[in-house]
């Protein structure tokens, strides 16, 4: 590393915070769920001058199937909206093919 290396320089040379910082425009807006310490965020926003806001999800809340799953201590909640996916691709291919 060289001198001009930023302050969270360890988080430099990570293969996936590289393949993930190719997807995002200088200056993006980037929602990470499962954020965990928020290391991502803070790469992108070292690399690409990316703002961002990260929510961590509670596995166990998901695992219990609670409708709230974010993580005690997250500044936004995160809720699971039941769906049934199947079906609603099911009405579509209908309505596209009559």
């Amino acid at each position: 590393m060289n001198a001009a290396a930023p302050a969270h320089a360890s988080l430099w040379g990570r293969p996936d915070f590289d393949a993930i910082a190719g997807w995002i425009r200088p200056g993006a807006h980037v929602l990470d769920l499962g954020c965990g310490d928020g290391s991502l965020l803070r790469f992108l926003y070292e690399t690409r001058n990316a703002s961002g806001y990260g929510v961590e999800i509670d596995d166990a809340a998901n695992a219990r199937g609670e409708r709230c799953i974010s993580a005690a201590g997250s500044r936004a909640s995160a809720w699971v909206v039941p769906t049934d996916e199947e079906l609603m691709i099911a009405r579509h291919v209908v309505a596209v093919l009559g």
